[in-house]
């Protein structure tokens, strides 16, 4: 098996993807000829399977790889190997990433893990193996026997396998359905009831009402006089003792009004209700009748899908906005208030702002991206145009300040744009008035960080 494996090697990772549930299917291309590898840990299979068939049906991406599956895809696998005595194999990658298949345990399992032996995802998450933790694992022996299936073997059985945990999880899905129908009729029928009482819920309110200044709170009842009985007898009023005496009052004519309408609506919804539960005792008869997954999955709720949020774009108006040519958003103030403004209230603590040492001048920030530093490049762009706009002197060489936000502070009371700044390291640029024109026009139309403007 291995020296057939070796053969198909190196080439290039078209597709890895999930069949099953059980198989990891991984797409090759090598001299323009596809072939497939089917890697199945389970214990009900243990094989490693080798072929040009295709599973024949739609099998999803590998999503538990998460960001690194684009990587993955489209590089190449130069090579395959086994651990010594153990059921444990690895794919390696040209990124000298590696996939780990584990041959043993309950359900087997797949890691990928980088260079320096940290593991960047893991196919069934266990407390023995955690995202970024060391690959560390007990030796564990063979154990029983890789099998090398035959194809259409191989394929049937997890076909057969996926139908039964397809049939398993419809049939748990309509028994919770069935479930919610039957608690949501029994609160129906109990609205039903107290349907019957909303004559009594509204004496209840107005005899509440006529002895108002009996009411105290944390009453759990209160005995009064029965005003529309003929005899005048006492009657006992529940009370919720978490109520004050208005709320209590409100929360029986409340009743009273709710339960007055309800009849008609309760009906409807006990009909309703009825024939939802006789659409799912259909269902629960029906798919024991069905062998095809993807009928079976008609079944199951539709996953719902994930709302893609458009990227928030900065919108400051009075502040420019420009690209710098590694990315980085570069805001600037057109006068002493909106430098205020840009400082105070738009920069983050960890933004980097800058400013031209020892004179007046126009504050820059240049906006922090997440786990990605500010490049040199960046902050000389930031800084000329820093000294531009501060109208220094043109062909001459300015110094610039700049530190993060959060080491600069405005003085109670000081003028627009007076601050201080607490630590800064000073950057020498020279002071090209065309130069930096040209790319001020770039870096307006580069607003998108994937299309950097020119550099100076």
């Amino acid at each position: 098996m291995q020296e057939n494996i070796k053969k198909l090697l190196p080439a290039q990772v078209q597709k890895i993807g999930v069949l099953a549930n059980r198989a990891i299917v991984i797409r090759l291309c090598k001299n323009e000829k596809i072939n497939y590898f089917y890697f199945v840990p389970c214990p009900e299979f243990h094989s490693i399977t080798i072929s040009s068939k295709s599973p024949g049906r739609n099998y999803p991406r590998a999503e538990w790889l998460g960001k690194h599956l684009k990587n993955l895809e489209n590089s190449n696998l130069v090579s395959f190997e086994k651990a010594d005595g153990e059921n444990v194999f690895f794919l390696n990658f040209e990124s000298r990433d590696k996939l780990a298949f584990h041959f043993f345990g309950r359900q087997g399992n797949s890691l990928l893990i980088n260079k320096n032996n940290k593991i960047l995802a893991v196919w069934h998450p266990c407390k023995w193996h955690q995202i970024g933790k060391d690959y560390v694992r007990s030796k564990v022996e063979a154990g029983s026997k890789i099998k090398n299936m035959g194809i259409s073997q191989l394929l049937e059985n997890l076909e057969l396998k996926e139908l039964e945990d397809t049939r398993v999880k419809v049939v748990s899905f309509l028994q919770k359905e069935r479930k919610k129908l039957e608690n949501r009729l029994k609160k129906i029928k109990n609205d039903e009831k107290n349907a019957k009482n909303a004559e009594k819920f509204k004496k209840f309110g107005e005899l509440l009402k006529t002895n108002y200044h009996l009411l105290k709170k944390r009453m759990n009842e209160i005995e009064v006089t029965n005003l529309f009985s003929p005899d005048q007898e006492k009657i006992v009023i529940p009370l919720e003792s978490g109520k004050t005496p208005q709320e209590n009052v409100s929360a029986y004519f409340k009743k009273a009004k709710k339960f007055a309408r309800a009849p008609e609506i309760i009906a409807d919804r006990i009909k309703v209700t009825k024939e939802e539960l006789a659409s799912i005792d259909e269902k629960c008869r029906l798919q024991s009748t069905i062998f095809d997954v993807c009928e079976l999955k008609k079944f199951l709720p539709e996953k719902k899908k994930k709302k893609v949020e458009k990227p928030k774009q900065d919108s400051f108006p009075g502040i420019r906005k420009l690209m710098s040519s590694d990315g980085f958003l570069i805001l600037a103030g057109k006068n002493a208030k909106d430098n205020d403004r840009l400082t105070v209230q738009i920069a983050n603590g960890n933004d980097l702002w800058l400013h031209t040492r020892g004179r007046p001048g126009t504050h820059v920030v240049v906006r922090a991206q997440r786990n990605k530093e500010f490049s040199h490049q960046t902050i000389v762009e930031a800084a000329k145009l820093c000294a531009y706009l501060s109208k220094c002197t043109d062909g001459c060489v300015e110094d610039v300040s700049y530190t993060l936000r959060k080491h600069v502070t405005k003085p109670r009371g000081a003028k627009p744009g007076l601050v201080l700044v607490a630590a800064s390291k000073t950057i020498s640029v020279k002071n090209n008035k065309a130069a930096i024109k040209e790319w001020m026009k770039n870096a307006a139309q580069s607003l998108d960080p994937r299309m950097p403007g020119s550099s100076l």
